[in-house]
């Protein structure tokens, strides 16, 4: 599946984006994490300073029992998580925690841990002090619930903004790679509306100082490039069209004006071979003419030296018009040709004499390469609003094949060329042109062995 490069640079950007955000929220949790044990922590190991001073200074006055009854009745000790012993002997304060917690063993001193506890995780820190010579286990705890509380609050908050932060990240990646893609979306328009007719086009440079700049004007050099390449092939096809004109000409002149003698009935073998040659010259000098002389529309059509007069015409009056013009063709080769149309005037902006030359390309197609005592039907209608001419015959038809190419220039179909004389290939090449011209569209459509039909769609 092809993915646009906009898309998948909002993919990459969400995805990048994502695993910097859990890595960023897997790190503040532990942070806040270690830093709620260091409060903690600081607040056991106070407690431990103050539970040393008070024992240290009461202990040989009072004793164990009395100085037990004292720890319970101070809430700064909170004496419910305090536990002390004798190292390796008794018990000589614990109030709960300590018969359901284990308690972790004062080797290494201090210790700190977290314990599961009554209810909740409990932070212990478990340290070695000396009363009266006397070494003693000291245990210190506190709740955790409230800092669990937090971080789990925190958990949730961070479970929570996943789905947003993916929204964000990727709308924010799809508006950057759109802004970041919008010179390629606008050279790749500009590349698209470039065409053989206007080669003169450059594509805009966007002033960005990027691979973009540089790929605007390495596709303008390119332009450029190929821009002179085709003003040397249409040169040379306009000097050489001019230059073939004229020893066509004087052949053709020397051919006729030697067939103007009339032919002896004694002529002798010799000489009719003489005539029958000059047949074949001033046949072929009448085929290159016709020939150069659609070159030369052509080369004026890409040159753009003549540019068209577009004025207000009657298509149904010019296409009729021409249907007269070939009527005498039709008629000799037992062709019936009928010109219909749904409005007595449909007006187009056109050329008058290059629409002429269109409707008769046309015509001599549909002429050509319909058999004897077939039919050509031409109809003007509006489908749409829009002016349609349609040509369409009983002839050979065009095989799906060679269709799409019928409008290249010198593309020819031989099976079907072979059947009429003459022609280059270039009749419907100029017919695509003079459709261009006018802004209209011609397609073909055809089933072989039956006809085909050429519309031409103005707008």
């Amino acid at each position: 599946m092809r993915i646009p490069i906009r898309i998948r640079l909002a993919l990459t950007y969400c995805a990048v984006f994502c695993v910097l955000i859990a890595a960023l929220e897997a790190a503040a949790y532990w942070s806040v994490r270690e830093a709620i044990h260091s409060i903690v922590d600081r607040e056991l190991e106070t407690r431990v300073a103050g539970l040393e001073d008070h024992i240290g200074r009461h202990l040989q006055r009072y004793g164990w029992p009395q100085l037990g009854a004292s720890l319970s009745e101070r809430p700064a000790f909170q004496p419910d998580y305090l536990f002390v012993r004798r190292t390796g002997g008794e018990v000589v304060f614990d109030r709960t925690w300590a018969h359901q917690v284990p308690v972790p063993d004062s080797s290494a001193v201090p210790q700190v841990a977290t314990l599961e506890g009554p209810g909740h995780a409990l932070r212990v820190i478990t340290t070695r002090k000396i009363f009266g010579g006397t070494p003693y286990d000291v245990s210190c705890a506190t709740d955790l619930w409230i800092p669990a509380t937090i971080l789990r609050r925190l958990w949730l908050w961070m479970i929570l903004s996943v789905p947003a932060v993916l929204l964000l990240a990727s709308a924010a990646g799809y508006w950057i790679g759109g802004r970041a893609l919008r010179p390629v979306s606008g050279i790749i328009s500009a590349a698209k509306s470039i065409d053989s007719n206007s080669l003169a086009d450059r594509i805009r440079v966007p002033d960005t100082g990027d691979e973009i700049q540089s790929l605007a004007e390495t596709m303008n050099g390119m332009l450029e490039r190929i821009e002179d390449g085709f003003r040397q092939v249409r040169q040379f096809t306009d000097n050489a069209s001019h230059e073939l004109r004229t020893p066509i000409a004087i052949i053709r002149a020397a051919a006729e004006v030697a067939l103007l003698k009339p032919a002896s009935l004694k002529a002798s073998t010799e000489e009719r071979g003489y005539r029958e040659a000059l047949h074949r010259i001033l046949r072929q000098a009448e085929g290159s003419t016709k020939l150069i002389e659609e070159m030369l529309e052509l080369a004026r059509v890409d040159s753009n030296t003549e540019k068209p007069s577009l004025v207000p015409l009657d298509v149904v009056r010019s296409l009729s018009h021409a249907c007269a013009e070939m009527s005498a063709l039709a008629a000799a080769k037992r062709l019936k040709l009928t010109f219909r149309t749904s409005q007595p005037e449909v007006s187009v902006q056109g050329d008058e004499e290059r629409l002429r030359r269109l409707w008769l390309i046309l015509l001599d197609n549909a002429v050509k390469y319909t058999p004897d005592g077939g039919s050509i039907t031409v109809l003007v209608h509006c489908p749409d609003g829009k002016p349609v001419c349609d040509i369409s015959d009983t002839g050979i038809g065009i095989a799906p094949e060679h269709l799409g190419r019928i409008f290249e220039r010198f593309y020819r179909i031989d099976k079907a060329r072979s059947r009429a004389e003459g022609g280059a290939g270039l009749g419907l090449a100029i017919a695509s042109e003079i459709a261009k011209v006018h802004h209209a569209v011609i397609a073909a459509t055809s089933t072989p062995g039956h006809g085909s039909n050429f519309r031409v769609t103005f707008p």
